[in-house]
């Protein structure tokens, strides 16, 4: 047991290697509901009987490509009054209610095979911000009617020439998407830079981040409020490597004084954010000679 039953909202981070899982038992301790991250997908089922079969919640959510179940992992849980949300390595699986789950206690799963390095747990403020993934650039009314050099086929989103800019809105803090590692600059690429109206490419502050093609982790970054006007780049290896033409998510964030590259879901580079100034603005840019395929973009909002 990790947390016993209450109506307090609550969380719990699991850091754990192999697999996990998070069991939430109600008060009467005959049923419970639990997200069980394994070693190729995320479930989150309901047990009503303490020996009785389980029932899934929601479908199953398999792992990106690339996904090493050797490496280091972080489950978090969330209670919220009858409503529980799953997060898997920062990425929001899912959110399910049952009127149960108001009081109810935390429990960490032993796994056999598994080793759990650190648990975290914390009361959350009534009044906290809500954190959410937001679906972008997927679809035509993304773009304003601007559609130059952009196709959508087989799910994705096809770029060229233009990197294209989610709004100036402070409350979002980071951006992802899932592009197709390349042996050529046809990889997609993620930015963060200031919205001051500069030509792109000339804004006071900008910090990219790609894999190169010769397979490692770029960060570029320019800062002029530091004094310099020069676009520092900072070189971060991946292992294991990836493979050509394999699809992987990246994500670049911005918090807590860090901006962060991260693919599938593990932090491979950072960097001092040090821009005091104004509203900036994250983006996805492709290729200047061909078309760049995006999947699944997000920006990560707090409400």
């Amino acid at each position: 047991m990790v947390m016993g039953p209450s109506e307090k909202d609550r969380s719990v981070r699991v850091r754990y290697v192999g697999q996990t899982q998070v069991s939430l038992w109600v008060k009467s301790g005959d049923s419970s509901a639990y997200a069980l991250a394994s070693r190729d997908r995320v479930m989150i089922k309901r047990q009503l009987q303490k020996n009785g079969e389980a029932e899934s919640m929601l479908p199953s959510v398999m792992h990106p490509v690339g996904f090493d179940p050797a490496q280091p992992h972080e489950l978090l849980v969330t209670v919220r009054g009858a409503a529980a949300g799953i997060w898997l390595d920062g990425r929001h699986i899912g959110e399910v209610e049952d009127a149960a789950l108001k009081e109810c206690a935390i429990a960490i799963v032993p796994m056999a095979s598994s080793t759990v390095q650190k648990v975290e747990i914390a009361e959350l403020n009534a009044a906290a911000a809500k954190v959410e993934w937001q679906s972008i650039f997927m679809k035509p009314e993304d773009f304003g009617g601007d559609l130059r050099d952009v196709e959508f086929r087989d799910g994705a989103t096809f770029l060229k020439s233009r990197s294209k800019a989610a709004p100036a809105d402070p409350s979002i803090t980071a951006i992802r998407a899932t592009v197709r590692f390349c042996a050529s600059d046809r990889t997609g690429s993620l930015s963060l830079r200031s919205a001051e109206g500069a030509a792109y490419g000339e804004e006071d502050f900008a910090c990219m981040a790609y894999v190169s093609p010769s397979g490692g982790m770029v960060m570029k970054v320019r800062d002029r409020t530091t004094g310099s006007s020069e676009l520092k780049r900072h070189d971060f290896p991946l292992s294991p490597a990836l493979k050509l033409d394999e699809s992987f998510t990246l994500e670049l964030r911005a918090a807590d004084g860090t901006i962060t590259a991260s693919i599938n879901g593990h932090e491979v580079g950072s960097v001092p954010d040090t821009w005091k100034g104004r509203e900036r603005r994250f983006s996805i840019t492709p290729s200047t000679t061909e078309m760049t395929e995006f999947r699944d973009v997000a920006v990560m909002q707090t409400k």
